[in-house]
């Protein structure tokens, strides 16, 4: 699948690489390489699954990727990089100019609560139910540059 699919932290997920300009051929993509990933899995008897986090997975079970970035994790936040088994969806949007960035992150600020809200999708957590709806959230809080961005007047 070529620069499509890449390592992620940890050894079993896969990071689905898919550069657009519009929402549409990243929908179009995504469900296409899913698909050819679903099928390549399929005879060796495994699925594709995504979630906030692994529902049952525990820390001790984590085998994290041979990546020299991902390595790069597990030699600088050791505890950290092997208790967060996530398998989510993520979207990177690029803006080109600084000042539009910043901007951007100001009016996108007041509604992360919603966008938090309708992405909780992990309420399990080394196999137990753990009374929240995203454990995502409360274990990538550990995690450095996580969380709401700082606000910023200009």
């Amino acid at each position: 699948m070529g620069e499509r699919v890449c390592s992620e932290t940890h050894r079993g997920v896969v990071e689905l690489v898919t550069p657009h300009s519009t929402v549409s051929g990243v929908i179009a993509e995504l469900a296409a390489t899913r698909t050819e990933i679903e099928s390549a899995l399929m005879p060796e008897g495994l699925s594709v699954a995504a979630s906030g986090a692994h529902p049952t997975t525990t820390w001790e079970e984590v085998d994290v990727s041979p990546a020299v970035r991902h390595q790069l994790v597990l030699a600088t936040m050791v505890g950290l990089a092997r208790r967060e088994p996530t398998f989510a969806l993520h979207v990177h949007v690029a803006v080109p100019d600084p000042y539009d960035a910043v901007r951007l992150m100001a009016r996108l600020r007041w509604r992360l609560p919603l966008l938090l809200a309708l992405s909780a999708n992990s309420p399990f957590w080394q196999g137990r139910h753990v009374g929240v709806a995203s454990t995502r959230t409360a274990l990538f809080g550990a995690f450095p540059r996580t969380g709401l961005p700082p606000r910023f007047a200009g």
